[in-house]
């Protein structure tokens, strides 16, 4: 017959199967622990061979590029400012070819010239005046302009006027001035347009140039 456990004995027979059963859940802990590692490393390596399957290489990370430059436009030459030029205001040469000298002046003048110059060509033996101009007719020049209208030599010539229209006393003294001498005639036709008494021809067109003291023929509409 055994004898009696003792207080002490009976507390650490009660408390065996508590440290049995914390050793217990402290190995299933162990083993969990590298069980969560172990799968852990698992996955990692997987997902490592993965990517060398895949012949994934890293993205490399983009350097930053260096932005184009942008270059300002270099300063433009500052052009001069226009200046206001004075505009001299010209007038076209007019055509006094075969016009006598103070004629070809009044043509001139009237054109709004100022600096008019006459000067002589030696003599010619045409029947009408030559005259010309520098500048030449048509061309363009400033009223104050140097304009040299060319004559023939005119000593001891005349010019021949117009007549025609006027009265035969008004011929008569036109005549006379310019040195020249005159001879009526009455045996024009009475038609119009001239009236009775006035020059209805002249012997010598308008501004031919004749000897001084030539004697003109000049025909008056005769009262028939």
């Amino acid at each position: 017959m055994s004898s009696p456990e003792s207080p002490e004995q009976q507390r650490a027979n009660s408390e065996a199967p508590k440290a049995r059963l914390s050793d217990h859940l402290l190995a299933g802990a162990g083993v969990v622990v590298v069980l969560l590692l172990v799968v852990g490393s698992l996955v990692l390596w997987s997902s490592y061979s993965r990517g060398g399957e895949d012949g994934a290489t890293p993205t490399p990370s983009p350097t930053p590029s260096s932005s184009p430059s942008v270059s300002s436009p270099a300063p433009r030459a500052s052009s001069p400012a226009p200046t206001k030029t004075s505009q001299v205001p010209t007038i076209r040469v007019p055509e006094v070819a075969t016009v006598p000298r103070e004629k070809a002046e009044s043509i001139l003048k009237q054109a709004g010239f100022t600096n008019i110059v006459f000067e002589e060509l030696p003599e010619s033996a045409d029947r009408y005046l030559a005259v010309r101009t520098q500048p030449a007719a048509g061309q363009r020049a400033a009223r104050d302009a140097r304009i040299v209208v060319y004559f023939p030599n005119s000593t001891n010539k005349a010019v021949m006027p117009d007549l025609v229209g006027k009265e035969e006393t008004a011929a008569r003294t036109i005549l006379a001035s310019v040195g020249l001498k005159s001879q009526i005639r009455y045996d024009c036709p009475n038609t119009p347009p001239y009236a009775v008494g006035t020059v209805w021809s002249q012997q010598h067109p308008q501004y031919a140039l004749l000897q001084s003291a030539t004697t003109v023929q000049v025909c008056v509409v005769p009262n028939t």
